[in-house]
């Protein structure tokens, strides 16, 4: 009997396998502080396109981490809501969402989740050779 695996099968166990090695060797686990924050602007001058360049700062955003913009949503009240993804080292940040809300050219609110101050590298733990030995072992 041939068992076919499709890509995200695979990539499934391969995560299920690094957990695994994970759990099973001397590594801390890392658990990173996320931030539920709520704005209100009372900044003039502050738009969507300055907002995480000025607040840095005040949001406690590491060196590495951008908020890169991902949609934009135009409502009916003249409100422009602009969704950000945060990334670190160019990777995604699970959860790391903020949403800003303009309105004239003008952020009034925002509102999201924001993971301040990651430091963690982002260099795989095992190289792709040796992950597929693993993951053919395992099959």
């Amino acid at each position: 009997m041939k068992i076919i695996l499709t890509p995200f099968a695979l990539i499934l166990l391969f995560i299920g396998l690094q957990m695994d090695l994970i759990a099973q060797s001397d590594v801390p686990i890392l658990k990173i502080r996320k931030q539920v924050k709520f704005y209100n602007n009372t900044q003039a001058g502050l738009t969507h396109q300055n907002f995480f360049t000025q607040k840095r700062e005040e949001f406690a955003l590491s060196a590495e981490s951008e908020l890169t913009l991902a949609k934009t949503i135009s409502g009916k009240s003249g409100m422009t809501h602009y969704k950000f993804r945060q990334t670190h080292r160019g990777l995604p940040v699970v959860g790391g969402t903020y949403i800003l809300h303009e309105k004239e050219g003008q952020v009034v609110r925002g509102n999201g989740v924001i993971f301040p101050q990651i430091n963690i590298s982002t260099r795989p733990g095992i190289d792709q050779s040796y992950a597929w030995l693993i993951a053919r072992d395992a099959i």
